[in-house]
């Protein structure tokens, strides 16, 4: 499963609004804020739809051994990572869209 911050790494990486994520993946804005919060544990059927939705835009979800867990946005044309990448130990409130 995802975590929140992953959730919302990923979400700001592709430039997503909450109400975008939740047309592209067809799941309620509220599943979609509840986990963004970490409020409450998300049904995995809804985790993997998310994963899933955020790996066909091109995210990579990174775990321990891969440097820390986060999430990495790759290049489209070719699939490799691109610099542009979040660990969720700096994804603060500040940076948080």
């Amino acid at each position: 499963m995802i975590s929140s911050k992953q959730c919302r790494a990923a979400r700001a990486l592709l430039g997503w609004s909450p109400d975008e994520l939740a047309s592209k993946s067809q799941l309620p804005l509220s599943a979609i804020e509840t986990l963004e919060e970490g409020a409450g544990n998300a049904h995995a059927a809804e985790s993997e739809a998310l994963r899933r939705i955020f790996e066909l835009a091109g995210i990579k979800f990174l775990a321990k051994d891969d440097g820390g867990i986060g999430v990495q946005l790759r290049n489209e044309d070719h699939m490799e990572a691109v610099s542009t990448s979040i660990t969720v130990d700096l994804l603060t409130a500040e940076n948080d869209e």
